[in-house]
């Protein structure tokens, strides 16, 4: 084993107790992006034990090298995550937009309860007078 493997095999295990922990203390992130790290680093930690495990994929796939899946697959995560940010933006930004609308709203009755109120008081001001 060399040290690339050692190094490997270390980060993968305490990125998996560091995820575990901070799911058992309370969740921070959703389950699916826990899951989706977990993943992500058990496919590191088979790696960095058998590093032919792979091989299998670059038959199918038809890729001559493992460093080249690893670049492309690495592409296709990076381009995954993108869209689930963008995706997450979109959201966000309705939800903004409708709170907008809310507060909006909101703020208009306010206005209107204190238009309604001091006219309602110089009214009763005249009539006693």
């Amino acid at each position: 084993m060399g040290i690339n493997t050692v190094i490997f095999i270390i980060m993968s295990l305490l990125v998996f107790i560091y995820i575990f922990n901070t799911f058992r203390n309370g969740r921070k992130i959703a389950i699916l992006w826990e899951l989706f790290f977990l993943g992500i680093y058990a496919c590191v930690f088979v790696y960095a034990l058998f590093p032919n495990v792979f091989g299998i994929f670059e038959g199918f796939f038809g890729i001559s090298n493992i460093l080249n899946f690893m670049t492309y697959l690495a592409i296709f995560l990076a381009y995954f995550l993108i869209f689930l940010l963008y995706q997450k933006d979109e959201t966000q930004r309705v939800d903004i937009s409708k709170l907008n609308r809310e507060l909006a709203l909101l703020k208009k009755q306010l206005e209107d309860n204190k238009v309604l109120q001091s006219s309602k008081k110089s009214k009763s001001k005249i009539e006693k007078k």
